[in-house]
C-alpha cells in the first residue's frame, strides 16, 4: 500500500492534474498534490469545455497549484488553449503541456507513448515516497486495472483505455488525473515558507493511511 512509503519531499510544491470529459458517461476530473499528497479530488459531468477550463481554473486558485497538467490533445486541447489564455505571464502558475498518445519526452525512453511514461513515473515517484495515491474506492479500482504491454521492440505500452472501461464499467478518468498530477510536481514551484506553513496545517497527517493499493496488482502492474 502507497502509505508505506515516507514522503521525502515538503516543499510544498502543488500541481493540479485535470483529465477532461465532455458530454456521455466519462467524468472530468480535477486532482490536487501538494507534495505529493492528494489535497482534493473533485469530478464533473456533461460540462462544456469552456466551463471545464474555468472550473479548472478556479481550482487551481484555491489549491494554490503552480501547474495545471492537462492532455492537450483529443477534448482536452480547447481546455489547454483556453488555460493558456488565462495564463498570468508572470510566473505565478502554469500549463504544462501533455499529450498522452505522442511519443515520450526522452528520446532514449523505454515507453511508447508519455502516456505509459506518465504512468511509470507516478509509480517510480510512488515508490520513491516522493507521491501517495487516493484512497477511494474507484481510484483504486482504476488504477489496479490499469495494465501494460511489453512490445517485441521492448517498448513499454498501457493498454487502451476501450479495454479499461470495459472491465469496469467505466472509465480510468481519477486514475489519469491523478497520475497527471504526480507528472506536474517535477514543473510545480515551491512555495514560500507562509505559504508552505498554510498548505502543511492543511494536509492529512503522514501517519493517516491515505494510500491506495500498489505492489503487484498496484496500477496493473501485473
Amino acid at each position: 500500500r502507497s502509505w508505506q512509503y515516507p514522503l521525502r519531499d515538503r516543499g510544498v510544491r502543488v500541481s493540479l492534474g485535470v483529465d477532461v470529459a465532455e458530454f456521455g458517461d466519462d467524468e472530468s476530473v480535477f486532482c490536487c498534490l501538494a507534495d505529493g499528497l492528494v489535497r482534493g479530488m473533485t469530478s464533473t459531468s456533461k460540462h462544456e469545455l469552456m466551463d471545464t477550463a474555468g472550473r479548472a481554473a478556479l481550482y487551481r486558485t484555491q489549491q494554490r497549484a503552480s501547474v495545471i497538467v492537462v492532455d492537450r490533445l483529443g477534448v482536452g486541447a480547447g481546455v489547454a488553449s483556453a488555460l493558456r489564455e488565462l495564463e498570468d505571464g508572470r510566473g505565478h502558475w502554469t500549463v504544462v503541456s501533455f499529450a498522452g498518445s505522442e511519443k515520450p519526452t526522452r528520446d532514449d525512453s523505454p515507453y511508447v507513448n508519455q502516456r505509459a511514461e506518465a504512468y511509470f513515473f507516478a509509480r517510480e515517484q510512488l515508490h520513491l515516497g516522493h507521491a501517495r495515491a487516493q484512497q477511494d474506492d474507484l481510484t483504486v479500482d482504476e488504477l489496479c486495472e490499469t495494465r501494460y504491454l511489453v512490445r517485441a521492440n521492448g517498448k513499454i505500452i498501457l493498454e487502451p483505455k476501450d479495454e479499461i472501461k470495459e472491465r469496469l464499467g467505466r472509465s480510468p478518468d481519477r486514475a489519469d488525473a491523478w497520475v497527471m498530477a504526480v507528472w506536474g510536481l517535477q514543473f510545480a514551484v515551491s512555495r514560500s515558507d507562509g505559504e508552505a506553513t498554510a498548505l502543511e496545517d492543511a494536509m492529512p497527517d503522514e501517519d493517516m493511511d491515505v494510500g491506495a493499493g500498489s505492489g503487484s496488482r498496484g496500477f496493473g502492474w501485473r
